[in-house]
């Protein structure tokens, strides 16, 4: 918003993307939509242990059913056990109801 009311943002991905200088660990950059138009937004993700017998799963701005499949995938590929770790996932910045673009 300027002086004279609206104004043209020229590359909207830089709003939902900090510093990308540094690795940073639990992070990436996903493509994300927002109805046709493609963003690209920071995707934050942490998988801990955890001793309770049903962990923890917890999306925000993520389908959890799409979280689902990316836990799958680990299992399967012996990086992740289900039982073992609670899992938290959220794409940062105002992107809640993005869907992953195809």
């Amino acid at each position: 918003m300027g002086e004279g009311g609206l104004e043209e943002v020229l590359n909207p991905s830089e709003l939902f993307l900090g510093n990308r200088d540094e690795v940073t660990p639990g992070t990436a950059t996903v493509v994300a939509c927002e109805g046709t138009r493609p963003l690209l937004v920071e995707l934050q993700a942490l998988v801990s242990p955890t001793s309770y017998a049903s962990p923890r799963r917890s999306t925000t701005g993520v389908d959890y059913s799409r979280l689902q499949q990316i836990l799958a995938v680990l299992e399967k590929t012996g990086w992740y056990s289900p039982l073992e770790a609670r899992c938290l996932c959220c794409l940062s910045g105002r992107t809640h109801g993005f869907r992953a673009c195809r």
